[in-house]
């Protein structure tokens, strides 16, 4: 399935997001991410934080990128919707599916 095909369906979600009008502390996100990249890099593991006030990747680190032909820069474009793309056919709906 196409990224951009599901990518609507994520949107639903997330635009059911309600933040009011407080904006996120985005100084806080950085020290926190800065962490988390130090840590998937000493434990060798993969990380991905998605900023849903923004609605899109804030950092993505793959372990599995060359065992899976992930494409960073197409998921940075497609957000959710790209992992799950390249994700087994039957696992896309169930993955989908848990926003009910």
């Amino acid at each position: 399935m196409k990224p951009e095909f599901i990518k609507d369906s994520i949107d639903s979600v997330l635009s059911q997001q309600d933040f009011g009008n407080e904006i996120p502390d985005y100084k806080t996100v950085e020290n926190s991410i800065a962490l988390l990249e130090r840590m998937a890099e000493v434990e060798n593991s993969s990380i991905a934080v998605f900023d849903l006030y923004k609605k899109e990747f804030v950092t993505i680190r793959s372990k599995y990128r060359e065992y899976v032909n992930a494409d960073l820069g197409e998921a940075q474009k497609y957000g959710p919707a790209y992992y799950i793309s390249i994700m087994h056919p039957d696992d896309g709906p169930v993955v989908l599916d848990t926003r009910k």
